[in-house]
């Protein structure tokens, strides 16, 4: 065959090592929590998000990572898993592609990105939270700037780094503690103490809305109530919304959701899995609740945050992606073209 042809090889990036190096400054942020460790824990806090956001990426596809200001066709065939043979040179002579790694998409695109796939709440964080991050970490990497004081701005920086490990885990496929190891106590307090924060918060949301959902419609016929309660919910519903009881006045409210995949163990001792959505907002049309993130929807009490998907498996598959199951995860879920979409691209047979 001649020059040209087209040569499959390892791509120069995979999810799993990105999730490896994240889980590495991520143990070292934690360690260095200390006044003599601070440059390192903004530092490696940074770089643990930054690098497990881009595991996520890479587990979708490499060409995720691409890099818009520094792209080449070089970037792009080698983040698709081909070393290119040759690029053309100036004067339309050919040379030898450089063999260097090519570059990945930044912090801030990688971000984007992620929201685009997964949804703008899937790190749990603000965005004013998660700049806050990034700059320390850039004024350690790039300024002399002193940054050994530990404080509130400390603290809150390991919950940013917690909550959104927490958030990206399950689309990596690792345990809380498997990531953490010995650090997994601290960041159980971290989370901990903002969880108790966020309830705080959620407590003040709940009584808002009960005050307004009694004043407006205290004293009204309950089958008119029921009546205002359907037409506000099909009138406040968006395409691709999932809809869930308010925990508040009990009408339907509206939730952006992720599809997800969860396992347990049965009574014996078997896996089981079960595919679902979990819900990331939430947004009530008649008593006008908003838990405006997922950390305010896991922490609402009385709130079906997560829905089980029982009649649609493939409507939920399109949505999860049959690249992100395993062999073993499809035959447990009763997919048996698992080999053969593969096969064939992505696509279920038939379609």
């Amino acid at each position: 065959m001649t020059g040209g042809a087209e040569v499959s090889v390892e791509p120069p990036y995979t999810w799993e090592g990105f999730v490896q190096a994240s889980r590495t400054f991520a143990r070292s942020a934690a360690t260095n929590y200390t006044v003599e460790g601070a440059p390192f824990f903004y530092l490696h806090a940074g770089a643990a998000v930054e690098l497990l956001i881009k595991g996520v990426l890479c587990r979708g596809s490499g060409v995720l990572l691409l890099e818009g200001q520094r792209f080449s066709e070089f970037s792009l065939l080698r983040l698709a898993g081909f070393q290119p043979v040759a690029s053309p040179a100036k004067n339309g002579t050919q040379r030898r592609t450089a063999t260097g790694l090519p570059f990945t998409v930044g912090f801030g695109k990688a971000v984007e990105r992620l929201g685009l796939l997964h949804g703008p709440d899937i790190l749990g964080v603000t965005a004013e939270q998660l700049d806050e991050l990034k700059t320390a970490r850039d004024l350690v990497a790039h300024s002399a700037q002193d940054t050994s004081a530990v404080g509130e701005p400390m603290h809150r920086i390991l919950v940013t780094l917690g909550t959104c490990v927490d958030g990206l885990l399950p689309l990596v496929g690792v345990q809380f503690d498997d990531y953490w190891a010995e650090s997994a106590s601290l960041i159980t307090r971290a989370l901990e103490s903002q969880r108790d924060a966020v309830s705080a918060r959620v407590s003040t949301l709940y009584a808002a809305a009960r005050a307004r959902y009694e004043a407006q419609f205290r004293g009204i016929d309950p089958d008119a109530l029921q009546s205002l309660k359907d037409e506000a919910h099909w009138s406040a519903w968006v395409r691709g919304e999932g809809s869930r009881s308010c925990p508040v006045c009990e009408a339907k409210g509206l939730s952006r959701e992720r599809p997800e995949l969860r396992r347990h163990l049965s009574r014996r001792g078997q896996v089981v899995v079960e595919p679902g959505y979990a819900a990331v907002t939430f947004r009530c049309p008649v008593c006008k609740l908003v838990l405006e993130n997922e950390g305010l929807v896991r922490a609402a009490p009385g709130f079906e945050s997560w829905q089980e998907e029982i009649d649609d498996v493939s409507y939920w598959l399109d949505e999860f992606g049959v690249e992100n199951l395993d062999a073993e995860t499809s035959k447990l879920l009763g997919i048996d073209w698992y080999d053969e979409v593969l096969e064939d691209g992505g696509d279920e047979p038939g379609e």
